[in-house]
């Protein structure tokens, strides 16, 4: 189902280039609505790279905090186990959501800037917050580190 949303909005937004990550988002206002979602495809695409680069440095540290076993996570799993199985079920979530938002279009140009935006907006929020849990455990770790004897 992985990328499901994305092989059904390419066909409508048309030759879409491999994008290229930037410091800033760019600015999808075009009065085209190809081109707006060609656009905010392209933008998906950079935040869906950023969004795994991070979740693969969030999971290289929750295995070291693992491999440290300084935290005891209540559910039988792995710190780094409670992550893929977190980000695995986010995956669906978001194909699933942006399906919908695709199918619910019923036809047109509408639907690739209707999948575009909502895996922008998906991607964007799941950045936010594997960053902010990034944050959190490396403010975590330097005390939980320092509690042990």
């Amino acid at each position: 189902m992985r990328g499901l949303v994305l092989a059904l909005a390419l066909p409508v937004v048309g030759c879409v280039h491999t994008p290229q990550p930037s410091a800033s988002a760019p600015v999808c206002d075009s009065p085209s609505i190809g081109e707006r979602s060609e656009c905010l495809l392209t933008r998906a695409q950079d935040l869906q790279s950023q969004l795994e680069q991070e979740e693969a440095a969030l999971l290289s540290e929750l295995q070291a905090a693992d491999a440290r076993a300084t935290a005891e996570t209540g559910t039988g799993r792995s710190l780094s186990q409670e992550f893929e199985r977190s980000r695995d079920a986010w995956r669906e979530y978001r194909d699933a959501e942006c399906s919908l938002a695709y199918a619910t279009a019923f036809g047109g140009a509408i639907r690739g800037l209707k999948a575009a935006t909502c895996l922008g907006e998906l991607n964007e929020e799941r950045l936010g917050r594997v960053r902010a849990q990034r944050a959190m455990l490396s403010e975590a770790s330097p005390t939980q580190e320092s509690a042990t004897p």
